[in-house]
């Protein structure tokens, strides 16, 4: 392993463009860069790469804004802040054309501004306003949006105050602001509203977002879940009973049968009267054996002197 010398402090060596992302919440803090010629300018915000890049001026002069607040106060005729040829001056001068403080449905606020944007000519490629903000721009954030889509994001942007891009800054020096609001159906509606009594208590209203700083809204309470009884100590808890079938329907009785019709009986068979049995016959008795020459000649013997006796 290397070996490392711990009397150095070990530091990460990053590029000196790139710097850690953050956000600068008021452009107050960055006006007096942005009022500087752009030459004399640092570079203290950090851009998309996260290269340090300078600051945008986003503020008209307050001497100009004073003069135009006045103006329309004294002929009530509400000067467009933005420069020519531009979809953010279209939009806005659009919302000027069709009254303000008053509410417009986005189609009409389309028309109004494809209208200017059309008498607007490009020098460089002879192109109208309208033309050049159709004409597809490869790496763009919007790039994937039709035209509707990238109206609409531009209105929101005007809405910015905060931040390092306020576009909606040289308005509010005007006590103005883009207000969107929800129609019929969540159909878009736009006002330029001039009411408001001076920048800092410009409140833009966007009732498609939450605004910073709002609380969120409350959502419906969840039902509580009731706890189960706990059984007692000692006593195992009974266990439930299996949960019966349900019985199937019964069925539908059937239709009584028909009454079947009662059989003649049948006449019985006379049958003869049995024959008693019959005595089983005995057994015949054995022969007797035939006897001896020495039996019969004893036997005659025996005779022979009885039938002596009997004649004496």
């Amino acid at each position: 392993m290397a070996k490392t010398n711990p009397t150095k402090k070990q530091t990460k060596q990053t590029p000196a463009t790139k710097q850690t992302k953050h956000a600068v919440r008021q452009y107050k803090e960055l006006l007096t860069q942005a009022a500087l010629p752009f030459a004399k300018r640092k570079a203290t915000v950090v851009g998309r790469d996260g290269s340090l890049k300078k600051t945008r001026n986003y503020a008209m002069d307050s001497t100009e804004a004073k003069k135009l607040r006045a103006s329309f106060k004294k002929t009530g005729v509400f000067t467009n802040p933005y420069r020519k040829a531009g979809a953010y001056q279209a939009f806005v001068q659009a919302l000027i054309n069709l009254g303000v403080n008053e509410k417009h449905t986005f189609a009409k606020a389309k028309a109004e501004m494809v209208k200017i944007m059309k008498t607007h000519k490009r020098k460089a490629d002879g192109l109208n306003g309208w033309e050049s903000f159709m004409k597809p721009k490869s790496g763009k954030p919007d790039v994937g949006k039709d035209e509707n889509g990238r109206i609409m994001q531009n209105a929101g942007v005007l809405q910015r105050l905060g931040g390092a891009h306020p576009y909606g800054w040289k308005l509010s020096q005007l006590y103005a602001s883009i207000d969107i609001f929800k129609g019929p159906k969540d159909v878009p509606l736009y006002m330029l509203n001039t009411t408001h009594a001076s920048q800092d208590k410009v409140v833009r209203v966007n009732e498609f977002l939450r605004e910073r700083g709002a609380p969120k809204p409350k959502a419906a309470p969840k039902p509580k879940a009731t706890k189960k009884a706990a059984a007692p100590k000692g006593k195992k808890p009974a266990k439930k009973a299996p949960a019966k079938k349900a019985k199937a329907p019964a069925k539908k009785a059937k239709a009584p049968a028909k009454p079947k019709k009662a059989a003649a009986p049948k006449a019985k068979k006379a049958t003869a009267p049995k024959a008693a049995p019959t005595p089983p016959t005995p057994d015949p008795a054995p022969a007797a054996p035939e006897p001896t020459k020495d039996e019969q000649a004893n036997a005659a013997a025996v005779a022979a002197e009885l039938a002596s006796d009997i004649k004496s």
